[in-house]
């Protein structure tokens, strides 16, 4: 009976409990908020209220504000400034200006290596002769100063090749060290020393290479010795040429302007050589098939051709220029014989050379062996004998 009086007893306290958790979940939320609020209104201490802080709206005036709070007019130093009034800074610091713009003359420039504060600047070193001769005086002629700062100190470096004729030369002022380059060049030339004629303006170009630009100058007298100088120049926006320090070059001496007056020309075969060659046989294959040579000898021959010029009258010039199978010599002498040996290019004939082949020969007087001094050709075509 106890038993089942605690048993009873325990049931009906398990069911109070579950039915007030359910009471409980279906209680208003409105007083849930309350109540949390209450709980922490309780539990956070209140901040102690400052009665000379409020808070002023985004859209109101400071200043109205501040004499609305005092009681009258708001006090100007609790006025806070504008931004652009503002002054950064200490208060004892001067406002610097910019330095005004110092003009600096063309001959002076190479003093200024930098513009800084005044006391930076550097007083300039006193001027030496040379660079005295350089800078002008404010007060000298325009044209002078223009003269003196456009002047030319420098002087060709290369003498350039001459390529002589009986009454024109061509001119190859360039090489490829790329000298003769820095301004225009110029070329004068004289049969006297004192009266110099002067050509137009060379200047290189990447056209061509450079040991390949030429120039021709005409209008020269044959057999007439010719002194030749070139010189860089340039002209001012004024008109006037400037030149720079003249190079003397070659000494020329033109050509006769008569070809040589041919009497007989030979060619004689030098040197005879039959030469064999053994070939050995092999296989060549072509158009899909395979062919077999068979092994056999060559033969043929080489020889030295020589070449003699003989005239009616000697030339009157320093020697004579001979051309034969794209090849040419220079033989000195005012004679009216001249002779030289040649080696055909290709050394190579099928048959023995005598009696059966021909070449075409021209022959010019000349007065120098490197720049020519050439008259007009005389070509003749002879059999090799």
């Amino acid at each position: 009976m106890i038993r089942k009086g605690v048993s009873m007893t325990y049931r009906r306290m398990v069911c109070l409990v579950l039915a007030m958790v359910f009471a409980a979940s279906f209680m208003p939320l409105s007083w849930q908020v309350s109540r949390a609020e209450e709980i922490v209104t309780e539990e956070m201490p209140s901040i102690p209220a400052d009665d000379d802080v409020e808070i002023v709206p985004e859209d109101a005036d400071p200043a109205e504000d501040i004499a609305a709070n005092v009681g009258g007019v708001a006090d100007v130093d609790e006025i806070v400034p504008v931004a652009d009034d503002v002054v950064f800074g200490d208060e004892d610091e001067i406002a610097v200006e910019a330095p005004e713009e110092q003009s600096v003359s063309f001959e002076a420039a190479d003093y200024v290596a930098e513009i800084g504060a005044p006391e930076d600047i550097a007083e300039p070193e006193a001027a030496s002769a040379e660079d005295a001769a350089v800078v002008t005086d404010d007060t000298a002629p325009a044209d002078e100063k223009l003269m003196e700062t456009a002047s030319i100190g420098e002087a060709p470096t290369y003498g350039g090749v001459f390529d002589v004729y009986d009454t024109y030369f061509n001119f190859y002022p360039y090489d490829m060290a790329m000298q003769n380059q820095r301004y225009d060049l110029y070329m004068e030339y004289s049969s006297d020393g004192v009266n110099w004629a002067r050509t137009g303006y060379m200047r290189a170009n990447l056209i061509k290479l450079f040991p390949q630009q030429g120039y021709k100058i005409d209008g020269l007298a044959p057999k007439t010795l010719y002194q030749t100088r070139i010189f860089y120049g340039k002209y001012l926006s004024t008109g006037q040429f400037v030149t720079g320090p003249v190079l003397n070059t070659q000494a020329i001496l033109t050509g006769s302007n008569t070809a040589p007056n041919i009497k007989k020309i030979t060619l004689k075969s030098k040197k005879i050589k039959r030469h064999r060659v053994r070939h050995p046989g092999y296989y060549n294959y072509a158009g899909g098939m395979l062919f077999w040579h068979r092994a056999y000898t060559e033969t043929y021959y080489t020889c030295r051709v020589k070449v003699i010029v003989k005239l009616r009258q000697k030339p009157g010039t320093n020697g004579m220029w001979i051309n034969f199978a794209g090849q040419r010599k220079y033989v000195p002498g005012n004679r009216k014989k001249y002779s030289a040996t040649f080696t055909p290019y290709p050394n190579y004939f099928a048959k023995k050379p005598k009696n059966r082949y021909k070449y075409t020969v021209s022959v010019r007087s000349g007065q120098h062996a490197e720049w020519g001094g050439y008259s007009p050709e005389a070509v003749r075509t002879k059999k090799l004998r």
